[in-house]
This record gives structure tokens, C-alpha cells and sequence, in this order.
């Protein structure tokens, strides 16, 4: 019995079609976080960053991999590492150390451009007494 070229291109096309239904099947729902482990991964991650004061320096450790990937199950998948670190996760939202280095970089502008730095050093001093950023170069 012999099948006719017809049947036999439309039986290869429909298997190719479910191969490639199942390959997809298969890896999404094998490498997705659940939402619960997402929110378990991100709220626990945002606790420790919390302690550690919120550096940016976290960012480049390799098991903040998986905090940025439940950052975006949880909030969408163009979160990038600044918003899921500094706005999504309450503990670290402007931070004061955050803020300080903001305001140093501000006065070492001032500084470049020559214009006086006097007031922008004279709020830092005042505003960042007890941050651990150092702007002795900006506001000696």
C-alpha cells in the first residue's frame, strides 16, 4: 500500500507542527518562576539588600540574577536592575545613601562647570552627615 505524496507532506507537516508545540510547551512552563516563588525570591532578596544599605554593588553579584528575574514575573519583563532594586523594593526607595551620592555627584558638577559649589556642599553637609558616601572630592 502505497500512501499518496500528498498525504504524506501533510502528516510530516502536521508532526512538525506538534514538535514544535510540545519544545514550546515544555520549555516555558520548565524554566517560569510562579508568582509565589517570585514574591518569595523578591521580598526575601529586598530584606537582605536592605541590610547590606541598598549598594548598587549587589547588582553585580550573581544570585541577583534571580531577584532581577522575579522583579519582572512580579512587575513586568522590561524592568531593568535600577527600578527593581531603588523603586520596587519599599526598603530601598531613596535610600539615603542614594540620595547623598546624588547630591555629591550634583556638587562635583558644580564643580567641573565652575560655578559655586558652596551651597550644593553646605546641603550636603548638613543632609548627609551620617551617610557613608564620601565627597571629599566635591566638598573638601
Amino acid at each position: 500500500m502505497q500512501l499518496p505524496f500528498k498525504v504524506i507532506i501533510v502528516l510530516a507537516i502536521v508532526v512538525l507542527v506538534l514538535v514544535t508545540l510540545m519544545a514550546f510547551f515544555l520549555q516555558s512552563s520548565g524554566s517560569s518562576l510562579s508568582k509565589a516563588e517570585a514574591e518569595r525570591i523578591f521580598n526575601a532578596d529586598c530584606v537582605a539588600y536592605a541590610q547590606r544599605a541598598c549598594n548598587w554593588e549587589v547588582t553585580h553579584e550573581p544570585e541577583f540574577a534571580n531577584y532581577l528575574n522575579a522583579c519582572r514575573v512580579l512587575y513586568g519583563s522590561y524592568r531593568e536592575a535600577y527600578s527593581c532594586l531603588y523603586s520596587l523594593c519599599s526598603r530601598c526607595f531613596e535610600s539615603m545613601d542614594l540620595k547623598c551620592s546624588g547630591l555629591c555627584k550634583i556638587c562635583n558638577g558644580h564643580n567641573y562647570a565652575s560655578v559655586d559649589r558652596g551651597t550644593c556642599c553646605l546641603r550636603y553637609s548638613s543632609e548627609c552627615s551620617s551617610s557613608s558616601v564620601d565627597c571629599s572630592a566635591a566638598c573638601p
